[in-house]
């Protein structure tokens, strides 16, 4: 299950959660986070659950995912600096 190892470890805050998945026993974690990722090699089933897709694990899909998601938050962070809040 995802809630109990998550909870109190790595991200306390459920909207604030990804996962990244390719096959059909990754169901539950994929529905249990906020952004729910698709591997590039990942089933069709899996494909249309998820929010976007990375690539494929001989492509490195997980770090390019979280490069994807960090440098987002960087942006963001940024604008906010940049406008003053």
């Amino acid at each position: 299950a995802v809630h109990p190892f998550a909870e109190g470890r790595f991200v306390s805050v459920p909207s604030a959660r990804c996962g990244i998945g390719d096959s059909e026993n990754d169901f539950e974690m994929l529905r249990a986070v906020a952004l729910p990722i698709a591997m590039g090699n990942a089933s069709g089933e899996v494909k249309a659950l998820c929010r976007w897709e990375t690539d494929t694990n001989a492509e490195d899909g997980v770090a390019h995912a979280i490069d994807r998601i960090l440098a987002h938050n960087k942006a963001c962070d940024e604008q906010a600096e940049n406008s003053g809040i």
